[in-house]
C-alpha cells in the first residue's frame, strides 16, 4: 500500500490534473478498498474505512456483533473474544476488528482503486464537457480540424475538447485539411454517450439559422426574424422572414447591399444557393411566397395537403432539379404538396380556384412566360404522379422519384423533337454531319455550367471553339477530350442569342461544317441533345425577365 505522504501527493494530482474533487477522490479510494475485500474476503462482510486527509493515513476495520454462540465469523464474534479487544464489551455490541494489509491483498486493492479512479475520471470529463457546453447547444462555434478517425469522420478540437464531425454531417463530403478552423452547429450536448457527447453538424436547417444571425445585425436584435428554413445542403435552401419594424425591408436586409451578407454565408457552406422569401401567417400567401418565382395559379387545400396549379411551362422550374425546390417548400410549410401544370388539372377536372398572383387572362393570353405544350406522355406521366400513393407521409414532401422520372421522360421527348428539327434543317442542305466531332462537342457542350452561345468546328482539322456567356473553352484535340478554359474578365451582362433552327440565324449561330464522307450515328446525336435543348429553354424564358448579373441569372434558371 502507499504511505500517507504518497497517497496525499497523488490525491493533489489527480485534483489538479483531472479537475476532480477531492471529496471524490477519497471516495472512489474507499469503495476501491470496499469492493477489493468483498472481492479476497467475504461479500457479506461489514467494513469501515477511514482515511485521514492530514496524514494519508488509512485504516480498515471489520463490523462484527457480539454474540454468544457463533453463528457467522464474518458477521459475529464471541463475547469471549470480544472482551480481548474490549473488556467492557456485552452482548449485542458491536466491536470493529482491525483489518490487516497482506501484500496480496494491497495488490488486489490497488488495480480495484485504479479502475474506480479511472471511472471517476471518466464521470468528470463527462460532467466537464456538459458543464462546458450546454450552454453552447444550439449554437455555431469555430472548431479546428486535427485528424480523422477509421471511419474517415473528423476529429475537432473545439476549446480543447474533441468532438467529431461525421461523414453524413457534412456538406457533399466537403473536404477540410488538417488545421483548418471551420463552423459547426452544436446540435445536441449529452450527459452520458458512448460515442460523443457533443453532436455536431453543418447540414442541420439551424445551422443556416445561427449563420444568418451571426452575418445580420436585424436579425440578433429582434428587427427582423426568421420564422422557418430548409435546406437541401450545399445546393440550395429557403428562408422564409417577417419584419418587426416597417421601415425595415426582411428580404433586404437579409441579403445585404450588392448581395454581400448572403454571399458570405453561401461561401461557408459550399456555395449553397439561398432563396429569401417573406413569411405570412396565411397559409395560402406563404405558399405563393415560397413558390416565387413560379406563378401560383391555385392552391387548394385538400385535408393536410395542398394541390398547387401552376402554368404549363413552369411544372419543371416549380418542381426544380431532382424534385429540389419542391421538398424544400413542402419543408418550409410543414405540409405535403402536389403540384400540377394548368393542362392536366383541366384533364382532371381539378378545382381551379384562381387564388395564387396570376390571373387566368395572363395565363391564358401567354401576357408573361412562354408557353410549352403538353405532350400526351407528359399528361401520362403526370397522372401517374396524381395517382401514385405516398408511402412516407410523416416526411410532409411530394414523391420526388416520381417527379424525377417525369423530367426525364419530358426532357428525352423534347430531345426528339428538337432532333427533328436539326435533322430536317440537314436534309434541306442535303449534308451528313461528322457524328465523332458532333459527338465530341456535345460532351464539352453537357460538361460546361454555362449557357452555350456559339460552336465552331472546321473539318480541315480538329479544333473547336465553344464561346459560352462566361468561358470560352478551347478543345484542340477532341479525341483525347483535352479541355482548356479561359475565363472572361468582369462579366456584368449576360447577352445570349436565341437560337431557331427554323431560320437562317441558325447557321450563324451554330457554325457547324459537316463532314459528307462519314454517315451521322443517330444513336448518339439523339443521346447528347438534351445540352442544347437545356440552352433553348433557358433563352425562350429569358425574353420577359430582367436579368443583370449572372447571379440573378443562375438564382432564376437553377
Amino acid at each position: 500500500m502507499l504511505n500517507g505522504t504518497e497517497l496525499l501527493e497523488s490525491i493533489k494530482l489527480i485534483e489538479k490534473e483531472k479537475g476532480i474533487s477531492k471529496e471524490s477522490i477519497i471516495n472512489g479510494l474507499k469503495e476501491g478498498l470496499q469492493k477489493a475485500y468483498e472481492r479476497f474476503y467475504d461479500t457479506d462482510a461489514i467494513i469501515k474505512i477511514d482515511i485521514n486527509e492530514k496524514t494519508g493515513s488509512i485504516t480498515m476495520h471489520q463490523e462484527l456483533k457480539v454474540v454468544e454462540e457463533l453463528d457467522d465469523d464474518w458477521l459475529e464474534i464471541t463475547l469471549q473474544k470480544a472482551k480481548l479487544q474490549n473488556p467492557n464489551a456485552q452482548i449485542g455490541d458491536i466491536i470493529y476488528k482491525p483489518i490487516e494489509f497482506s501484500e496480496e491483498f494491497s495488490r488486489m486493492v490497488v488495480n480495484q482503486v485504479r479502475q474506480i479512479f479511472q471511472q471517476k475520471i471518466r464521470e468528470a470529463e463527462r460532467a466537464r464537457i456538459y458543464e462546458q457546453f450546454i450552454s453552447l447547444e444550439g449554437e455555431v462555434v469555430q472548431a479546428k480540424v486535427v485528424g480523422m478517425n477509421r471511419e474517415n469522420n473528423y476529429v475537432l478540437d473545439i476549446n480543447g475538447t474533441t468532438a467529431y464531425l461525421w461523414k453524413n454531417k457534412t456538406i457533399n463530403n466537403e473536404i477540410f485539411q488538417i488545421n483548418e478552423i471551420i463552423d459547426v452547429y452544436i446540435e445536441v450536448v449529452e450527459k452520458e454517450s458512448k460515442l460523443s457527447q457533443i453532436a455536431i453538424s453543418r447540414t442541420a436547417p439551424a445551422f443556416l439559422t445561427k449563420l444568418i444571425e451571426r452575418e445580420v445585425p436585424e436579425v440578433r436584435m429582434g428587427i427582423v426574424e426568421i420564422k422557418g428554413v430548409s435546406r437541401e445542403p450545399g445546393k440550395r435552401s429557403k428562408v422564409a422572414v417577417v419584419t418587426h419594424n416597417q421601415n425595415v425591408e426582411p428580404i433586404g436586409a437579409i441579403i445585404g447591399v450588392g448581395g454581400n451578407r448572403i454571399n458570405r454565408i453561401s461561401d461557408i457552406l459550399k456555395g449553397e444557393k439561398i432563396d429569401v422569401i417573406r413569411w405570412s401567417d396565411d397559409q395560402i400567401t406563404y405558399l405563393i411566397n415560397a413558390m416565387t418565382p413560379v406563378k401560383v395559379i391555385s392552391i387548394n387545400k385538400i385535408g393536410d395537403e395542398y394541390d398547387i396549379v401552376v402554368p404549363d411551362s413552369q411544372l419543371s422550374l416549380a418542381i426544380g432539379k431532382q424534385g429540389i425546390t419542391a421538398k424544400l417548400i413542402a419543408s418550409l410549410l410543414k405540409n405535403k404538396i402536389n403540384i400540377f401544370s394548368y393542362s392536366i388539372a383541366l384533364k382532371e377536372n381539378m378545382d381551379i380556384l384562381w387564388n395564387g398572383d396570376t390571373t387566368k387572362q395572363e395565363v391564358e393570353t401567354n401576357s408573361y412566360i412562354p408557353k410549352t405544350k403538353i405532350s400526351k406522355k407528359e399528361e401520362k406521366i403526370v397522372n401517374t404522379i396524381i395517382k401514385k400513393p405516398i408511402k412516407k407521409k410523416e416526411e410532409n414532401i411530394i414523391d420526388v422519384d416520381a417527379l424525377i422520372a417525369f423530367q426525364a421522360e419530358v426532357e428525352q421527348e423534347q430531345d426528339a423533337k428538337i432532333y427533328e428539327e436539326i435533322n430536317q434543317e440537314l436534309a434541306d442542305d442535303k449534308v451528313q454531319p461528322d457524328s465523332d466531332k458532333v459527338k465530341a462537342i456535345v460532351n464539352v457542350i453537357k460538361n460546361s455550367d454555362d449557357e452555350i452561345t456559339k460552336v465552331e468546328i472546321k473539318t480541315d482539322d480538329t479544333a473547336v471553339n465553344i464561346t459560352t456567356n462566361n468561358n470560352v473553352v478551347t478543345n484542340d484535340k477532341l479525341v483525347n477530350d483535352e479541355i482548356k478554359t479561359e475565363t472572361k474578365p468582369n462579366l456584368t451582362k449576360i447577352e445570349v442569342s436565341k437560337p431557331n433552327f427554323k431560320k437562317q440565324k441558325h447557321k450563324e449561330e451554330l457554325n457547324i461544317d459537316f463532314n459528307l464522307e462519314n454517315e451521322p450515328d443517330i444513336d448518339e446525336i439523339d443521346a447528347n441533345l438534351k445540352a442544347f435543348n437545356d440552352a433553348i429553354l433557358k433563352q425562350e424564358d429569358e425574353e420577359d425577365i430582367d436579368i443583370d448579373s449572372l447571379d440573378d441569372y443562375d438564382k432564376y434558371y437553377d
